[in-house]
């Protein structure tokens, strides 16, 4: 059953999200693009997906508590437009990963000679096809490589920016 696995531990990360935020402090950043990598990792691997779930949900929330604490403390930004800002470039960045993924999802359709068209018809199918595990475990892999390498690139341009001040 889709529930339990998947929206179950969604929102417990959420809600055990702000117990482990108060745990690391000042490290926020540090440890949820761990916690994060390691999830988008376990990701691959099958029999792990719902801890996936789990750890992405909750370090996502972590790293979501801290942006928005860095958000709040701009100066160079009106405070009552600070959070309104965050959640603004946050909801671009949302609409350009789904852009992305539907790039990535059409190419490997079209690279199997298929069409867009077949890609909608064989994502939708209540039981799923071997066609259709193929296509969703390729996506899964090259959408997860891309998030993993810009949350690696990301987190190494931090570290970088922070040995040099």
């Amino acid at each position: 059953m889709t529930l339990p696995r998947f929206y179950l531990p969604y929102v417990l990360g959420i809600v055990i999200a702000p117990i482990i935020g108060g745990l690391v402090g000042k490290r926020s950043k540090k440890i949820s693009l761990i916690g994060m990598t390691v999830g988008l990792i376990l990701v691959l691997i099958t029999p792990f997906f719902t801890s996936s779930v789990l750890i992405l949900s909750t370090f996502k929330s972590v790293f979501n508590g801290w942006l928005t604490e860095i958000y709040r403390h701009q100066d160079e930004l009106p405070k009552d437009k600070r959070i309104w800002v965050k959640y603004t470039i946050q909801s671009m960045g949302s609409i350009a990963h789904q852009f992305v993924l539907m790039i990535i999802g059409s190419l490997l359709v079209m690279g199997n000679q298929s069409s867009v068209k077949t890609f909608f018809v064989v994502t939708s199918q209540k039981i799923p096809t071997v066609e259709s595990r193929t296509l969703m475990t390729n996506w899964n892999g090259i959408a997860t490589g891309i998030l993993l390498i810009g949350l690696i690139v990301y987190g190494l341009g931090s570290a970088i920016k922070i040995n040099v001040k």
